[in-house]
């Protein structure tokens, strides 16, 4: 499931500074930073109030929804966020001589005009599927080799960990986690596999609490 079209995806993530040591003491003190920000929070809006109960329970049933916003975190990468991903592709097409300049500049004017302003999702697609024909398509090598030195290749900077260690701690008290990046970032940072939409059964028996993963709904 890497070799499919690209989405635009959702931001996530909270930086909370967690000390190392023994697990369940490390996601007591998540729960209690988190408590403090729903504290702090002046007037907290009716409709957040029954998120910040379900901190109360030590075991929450909780669903985390995670994307490019966490990966941008950890990494400092620009490659981790869409416009720094699409923009690499062209870049990558540039470097193979596939296409024209002048062409190769406009798309990066498209790309740009897309996430200045109002977020155009329908541009923001149009962009990727144009960098995805233009290196092949999605089982051409080119593709591939693309993914694995732009995607696959961000490394989490230990300095910039503390959003995904606030994760993995909250996935081992039970809560589940799914995402809409490509990226490995979660499955390194949690130790849990990878499943995609392609394994709806995999997905259901991750839901059910009968296996443990990172739940990837546009591919990895």
């Amino acid at each position: 499931g890497r070799r499919r079209s690209l989405h635009a995806a959702m931001k996530a993530g909270y930086p909370f500074d967690l000390s190392t040591g023994n697990p369940e003491a490390v996601y007591m003190n998540t729960l209690a930073q988190v408590r403090v920000l729903m504290s702090t929070s002046v007037d907290l809006p009716d409709v957040l109030k029954p998120l910040a109960r379900l901190f109360d329970d030590p075991k929450p049933n909780l669903l985390m929804v995670v994307g490019t916003g966490v990966s941008i975190s950890a990494t400092g990468d620009s490659r981790a966020s869409w416009k720094g991903l699409l923009l690499d592709g062209v870049s990558r097409i540039e470097r193979l001589g596939i296409e024209k300049p002048d062409i190769l500049d406009a798309e990066r004017t498209l790309i740009e005009k897309a996430f200045s302003g109002a977020f155009d999702l329908d541009e923001i697609l149009q962009r990727a599927e144009s960098i995805i024909k233009q290196l092949g398509g999605v089982d051409d090598p080119r593709f591939a080799a693309w993914l694995k030195n732009s995607v696959y290749a961000l490394r989490i900077r230990a300095d910039r960990r503390q959003t995904l260690d606030a994760i993995a701690d909250l996935a081992r008290a039970g809560a589940l986690i799914l995402t809409t990046n490509y990226d490995s970032l979660l499955s390194e940072a949690t130790g849990l596999d990878p499943v995609t939409w392609e394994e709806p059964e995999k997905i259901l028996e991750v839901v059910n609490r009968k296996r443990k993963a990172i739940i990837h709904i546009h591919g990895h």
